[in-house]
């Protein structure tokens, strides 16, 4: 009975250890890419040399298949992984990369991989509807207070108003009844007092009306300013996802003249491109591939090292260590066509 329960304990472990190590949607993982390809048919070839390697996927980000294994908390984690599991031997380029993780677009080879995405998006799912159902109560019963708030206010101005007039109206009524008696004597007394009441209440509702209408300015003032700031976030938003359509419909176009092996076109379009969008490393790879291709070796060997300084700066260091051996590699065949 024991041997029993302690075999289905052991065919469990590796189940929960699988989930314990994928990450929650949206946070930021450590993670080694080996492949990015425009064609599906490439990516499934060369996520098949890795398909026994922990969380081996394929990626779909920005027009590319991106085909990735593992999640690390640190770089020095997947370079430990990297030497674990031999993976020089098994591909040349591949290179460790910061991402968000997000399950959107990820085909996993590993059914319980798969299955540890669907429950973590339920589980999201039900804290949202708990966070939801919250938020309503607690806006209802604000609204209720509001509510309260303002009946209360309504009622007090109500009472003001009914008192206000109920003293004009006595007032009224008292110098009608001692007309008779006044008339001698007191009626030009009374007279100023009645000039007196309606002044001052003519002097109030001028006030009232110049602080209503300051009021209404700074509320309309404040719905331009917020609506000149959306509009402005709007903007910025949709310019950002031009210029990214942009140089994904350009990579796009590099890939096909790659394709066509049509090197003195790529330069002559892609060096230009360069000048605005010095940090895409796609298209300066390309540009230095088309250079060594033609023979221009020093062209090629500056661009492959400023490949590198830019892959160190995002600690990137084992792709940029590739592309400074590839840079040195390109001006020894300068050095050996002079000879």
């Amino acid at each position: 009975m024991i041997r029993a329960i302690l075999g289905i304990f052991f065919l469990f472990i590796p189940f929960f250890s699988l989930a314990s190590s994928l990450p929650w949607e949206g946070k930021r993982v450590y993670t080694i890419q080996v492949g990015s390809f425009i064609d599906k048919e490439k990516a499934e070839e060369r996520v098949k040399k890795v398909e026994n390697l922990p969380y081996a996927r394929i990626s779909y980000r920005n027009g590319r298949y991106k085909v990735r294994v593992g999640f690390f908390k640190s770089s020095k984690e997947a370079e430990a992984f990297i030497r674990k599991f031999n993976l020089r031997e098994k591909i040349k380029d591949f290179y460790i990369t910061r991402i968000r993780f997000s399950s959107k677009g990820v085909n996993f080879l590993s059914k319980g991989a798969s299955q540890t995405v669907t429950n973590h998006k339920t589980f999201s799912k039900k804290g949202e509807i708990k966070n939801n159902s919250l938020k309503e109560k607690k806006h209802s019963k604000e609204n209720k207070s509001t509510k309260i708030a303002v009946a209360n206010v309504s009622t007090e101005t109500k009472v003001v108003e009914t008192k206000k007039e109920k003293d004009l109206t006595t007032e009224k009524d008292n110098f009608e009844k001692n007309k008779s008696v006044f008339e001698k004597e007191d009626f030009t007394e009374s007279k100023v007092k009645l000039s007196e009441i309606t002044a001052k209440d003519i002097k109030d509702g001028k006030k009232d009306r110049k602080n209503f209408f300051v009021k209404l300015f700074l509320i309309a003032f404040l719905l331009i300013l917020i609506i000149f700031f959306i509009l402005s976030k709007l903007a910025t938003k949709l310019m950002y996802k031009k210029e990214k359509n942009n140089s994904i419909n350009f990579q796009l176009l590099i890939s096909k003249l790659l394709k066509e092996e049509n090197y003195e076109k790529i330069i002559d379009v892609a060096v230009p491109y360069l000048i605005k969008n010095p940090h895409d490393t796609f298209v300066k790879k390309a540009v230095a591939e088309s250079f060594e291709k033609i023979g221009r070796y020093l062209e090629a060997a500056a661009i492959y090292s400023e490949l590198s300084k830019d892959l160190e700066e995002k600690e990137l260091k084992v792709l940029a260590q590739e592309f400074e051996r590839k840079s040195e590699e390109v001006l020894k065949k300068e050095f050996k066509g002079r000879k």
